[in-house]
């Protein structure tokens, strides 16, 4: 089947989701496609620290994050999903984070739950494996010279659900790189179409 006409296909099936995602006007700010977060709470488990590299943005075009901005790759205690945190906030200083909406987290690093607020945030759910995570994984993995990383690596490639959250109004690191004007675009439905093409081209 011809690569473009298949993601054009999965994007039209994911519209309906992602502007309910995008207006987060669902119930608890938890966007519909994300409500299996509400269904089966979990505690997620921090695994590496990194700055967003220029690898991933020039192959994703995400133009929600920029390039240097922090992000931190948590999994599931089940292992079968990941929780990518990006961009500035207070999020990125817990090793063991609990859902309660898109900008309530409860912080389980002490006897008591340190409930974390945000001003404003967005994020997007996949109820399958996306490439993102792994590739931001190895790319934090390499930056932090884990010695450990297969194994860390391999648990994100093994998970079946990808959770992606980002933080707006809480500050940020600005850019150091120049990117291109051509790498960005203002509309967020491109950069979703733009991974899910990067996971058609990994399988075809």
């Amino acid at each position: 089947m011809n690569l473009w006409l298949l993601s054009i296909q999965i994007l039209l099936l994911l519209v309906p989701g992602i502007k309910q995602e995008s207006s987060l006007k669902s119930r608890n700010n938890v966007p519909a496609r994300c409500d299996f977060m509400l269904r089966n709470p979990q505690i997620y488990r921090k695994m590496c620290q990194g700055n967003y590299p220029l690898v991933a943005f020039t192959k994703y075009r995400d133009t929600l994050v920029k390039v240097g901005e922090p992000y931190t790759m948590y999994v599931s205690a089940t292992l079968d999903t990941v929780l990518v945190v990006q961009k500035k906030s207070q999020l990125h200083e817990c090793f063991n984070l609990e859902f309660k909406d898109s900008i309530t987290f409860y912080c389980l690093d002490s006897y008591e739950n340190n409930t974390l607020s945000l001003k404003q945030a967005n994020m997007f759910c996949f109820p399958f494996h996306i490439q993102l995570p792994d590739d931001l994984m190895n790319e934090c993995l390499i930056e932090n010279k884990i010695n450990d990383q297969y194994h860390k690596l391999d648990q994100i490639v093994g998970t079946k659900h990808a959770i992606v959250h980002y933080t707006y109004n809480d500050g940020g690191v600005q850019s150091s790189l120049r990117i291109p004007k051509y790498l960005h675009s203002p509309n967020p439905l491109l950069c979703l179409l733009l991974i899910l093409l990067a996971e058609c081209s990994r399988k075809f």
